[in-house]
């Protein structure tokens, strides 16, 4: 970027119509300034011929004109100055007279209302002596200064006119490109949102896949006297984990590279889809625990697709940092909001004859005891599971609570709770 460029910018912000002049009104102020010099010209052919004015008084005059009109090229960028300049010459002769009109209509056009007024009364004023006693062609005096300052007025309000259409054009400009960049923000905004989105469902499907991936990899290496049977049935499990995490990863891919936003991925699961889950994670060799008190399954997509996940995630999170133990799960439907639900009650299987409660939340726990001083290899984490369910929940109006807690049995085990309103 040159120097110059952030003085244009400057002067652009005091003053939009300041700015650099475009090419096309290069040429007009090139085309007024030489009809000036050829009115000057032909103001003082006249004068020669008529012997109003002759001898070097003629040249002088003549060539006054005539640099006069060259200013016109700098009136828009100095209106004022080149208007001031003219001023002068406008009060010795006529040869100026129409270099002056330009330069007016330039104040009144480039410049505010009172500097418009203050310039056009300068004119009026100096023009007063020459109408009085310069050589004129025996019109009174009085009617030559009406007849200047009534064209004075025209111009000026001409220029007004042509200033006021200007700063029109000025901010409907400015308006365009506010509304621009404003479109352009919220597209930003809903692409951020989207590539959220999918980011969120690549760590809920990819993380759970690969964990069972893991999982089974694990106990390849630390069980090498498993019989032919379970290794092969651990490497059936790997098969099918690593089929369905490629044919995701492959769907997401395929959203990003064609662009396209909206539900534009699979059907997502739902409350109905947790047994699938739980006969998926029995199937890789986890100890799972359910306690289901909802008379029914097949609630709303919104709700059952945030309580899939976050049972989900709490599989997840048990499979890669408490691998061997028992998780339990609870869902039911509470309105007394966090529940002080011990450990015992959560051993309790469907059908065994727990009172099914209503509410106006749903109310889904998971819980695993604590692995300490474990071998075998760590699955990392980062964390973006549990943001990706807190996000989840604020938008769904729920919460979310999660940490270590002391069970009734007085073992220290990760609770993962979330509470979703219940749709009515």
């Amino acid at each position: 970027m040159s120097s110059r460029e952030p003085r244009e910018r400057s002067a652009f912000a005091k003053d939009p119509r300041s700015r650099p002049r475009p090419g096309n009104a290069k040429l007009l102020d090139l085309f007024y300034a030489a009809l000036s010099a050829l009115a000057a010209l032909a103001w003082g052919v006249a004068a020669s011929e008529s012997g109003q004015i002759t001898g070097d008084a003629l040249f002088w005059l003549m060539l006054l004109g005539v640099v006069g009109s060259a200013l016109l090229w700098w009136r828009r960028r100095h209106p004022v100055r080149v208007a001031l300049v003219l001023a002068c010459c406008f009060a010795v002769t006529d040869f100026a007279l129409v270099a002056a009109l330009f330069a007016v209509a330039g104040v009144a056009t480039y410049r505010p209302r009172r500097v418009a007024f203050a310039v056009t009364a300068l004119f009026a004023v100096m023009r007063v002596p020459f109408a009085l006693w310069g050589p004129g062609d025996g019109t009174s005096p009085l009617v030559a200064i009406a007849v200047d300052v009534a064209v004075l007025a025209l111009t000026t309000w001409y220029g007004r006119v042509m200033g006021s259409r200007l700063d029109l054009v000025i901010a409907l400009r400015e308006q365009a490109r506010a509304a621009e960049a404003a479109a352009l923000e919220r597209t930003e905004l809903l692409r951020a949102k989207e590539r959220e989105r999918i980011a969120r469902e690549m760590h809920d499907v990819l993380a759970h896949q690969i964990s069972l991936v893991s999982l089974q990899a694990g106990a390849l290496k630390i069980r090498k006297d498993l019989p032919p049977e379970e290794v092969a049935r651990a490497a059936e499990t790997i098969y099918h984990s690593s089929h369905q995490a490629m044919e995701g990863l492959r769907e997401i891919l395929g959203v990003l590279r064609m662009g396209t936003v909206g539900n534009s991925l699979q059907p997502q699961p739902t409350l109905a889809d947790l047994c699938s889950l739980f006969e998926e994670c029995r199937a890789a060799g986890m100890s799972i625990e359910v306690a289901n008190r909802l008379p029914d399954l097949s609630t709303a997509s919104p709700v059952g697709r945030t309580a899939y996940r976050v049972v989900q995630e709490g599989l997840t999170n048990a499979r890669k940092h408490a691998p061997g133990t028992t998780v339990h799960v609870l869902l039911e439907r509470s309105g007394d909001g966090p529940s002080a639900t011990s450990g015992n009650e959560l051993v309790e299987r469907p059908g065994d004859g727990l009172p099914e409660r209503s509410g106006d939340e749903l109310h889904i726990l998971v819980r695993n005891p604590l692995v300490l001083g474990r071998d075998g290899p760590l699955v990392p984490g980062s964390q973006f599971g549990m943001i990706g369910l807190a996000e989840r929940l604020e938008v769904a109006g729920g919460r979310l609570e999660h940490g270590v807690r002391r069970d009734a049995a007085g073992q220290l085990a990760f609770h993962l709770e979330a509470w979703i309103p219940w749709p009515k």
